[in-house]
């Protein structure tokens, strides 16, 4: 809140005497504060500070200058002439990255699949019998792939979990317009054993599996995570609140696979589909604002599949095969 407060009072005021500012992170739109700012007149520096974390920060009139350049260990360096400056300064983020399929170098037959982003919230898992979210993955190959693997990231775990990893065959809906917006949950699932998560966990989490579980050709499958409990120290079953729970990283996306049930404004109630959110915003920006949303409104839970080609076993011959033969 404090953040749209300062944005607001920026937006509707008008530059005075002073200029004044606000750090901005250009991706997901949040403050950055503890930026570092330095006034320069001719190349030489005149004056230098940080910026405010309450309120937007001020150059004092008296200060003759002529540049200023923002700096900021983990943000990329900006140098902006005087007549520049404006009441939100935009900052870009270092390491910010959007892969979306990448080849292992130290694994040459394996395939990655998913995004690396940066990561912007999390989410509880979902209970044990009931999907709310989670991500489809789609084979654009003509082969059939094995999942070797599951990668996912996590908040500082704080309670030991018990939770399991589940696959369902799924059906995208197109709606009347022809957009994939609903998904439908087929009948055949396979889910991981238990698995658990202890506490100060945190980040990348690996998951090898041992059931052959096959990524086919124009049959999308749809991941998510779903929670069995969360224990104290002597084991005991707990129900902690959500600032509590262990929650799934969500990054930004630039891809279309996230789908998730939707909370009713007025019951708080969810929907019963799942709806593919990135392109619901989408179609939403387009249709009332006439442009495409900022990177900020689009994520996705932040999970990368490891696959390698399946070898499919030599098919034996039977004795139909020998008939013509004879």
């Amino acid at each position: 809140m404090r953040i749209k407060l300062i944005l607001l009072f920026l937006l509707s005021s008008t530059i005075g005497l002073c200029q004044e500012f606000v750090t901005v992170d250009n991706d997901i739109y949040e403050l950055v504060e503890n930026v570092n700012y330095s006034l320069y007149k001719r190349d030489s520096l005149v004056y230098s500070h940080v910026t405010l974390s309450d309120k937007p920060t001020e150059i004092n009139k008296e200060i003759d200058y002529d540049s200023i350049v923002f700096s900021r260990v983990d943000y990329e360096t900006l140098g902006l002439p005087k007549r520049k400056i404006e009441k939100i300064i935009l900052l870009t983020k270092k390491t910010f990255t959007l892969d979306e399929i990448v080849i292992s170098s130290e694994k040459k037959d394996e395939i990655i699949l998913g995004e690396k982003n940066r990561f912007v919230r999390s989410r509880p898992f979902d209970q044990e019998d009931e999907i709310t979210y989670g991500i489809i993955f789609r084979n654009e190959s003509k082969k059939e792939m094995r999942i070797d693997e599951v990668a996912f990231y996590v908040d500082k775990v704080k309670h030991k979990t018990a939770y399991k990893i589940v696959f369902s065959e799924v059906q995208e809906t197109p709606d009347m317009k022809g957009f994939h917006q609903h998904l439908d949950i087929g009948a055949k699932k396979i889910s991981t054993d238990t698995l658990y998560l202890n506490p100060k966990q945190k980040n990348r989490i690996e998951i090898p599996l041992d059931t052959d579980i096959f990524l086919l050709p124009d049959k999308p499958i749809f991941i998510s995570f779903h929670l069995i409990n969360h224990y104290d120290k002597n084991n005991n079953p707990i129900y902690p609140e959500i600032s509590e729970q262990t929650k799934l990283k969500f990054q930004l996306s630039n891809k279309l696979d996230y789908y998730s049930k939707l909370v009713d404004y007025y019951t708080e109630e969810l929907s019963v589909d799942l709806v593919n959110c990135n392109r619901m915003i989408i179609t939403d920006f387009e249709n009332l604002f006439f442009k495409k949303p900022h990177k900020s409104n689009l994520d996705a839970p932040a999970v990368l599949l490891h696959l390698k080609e399946a070898e499919i076993p030599q098919k034996l011959p039977v004795k139909k095969d020998f008939k013509n033969k004879l």
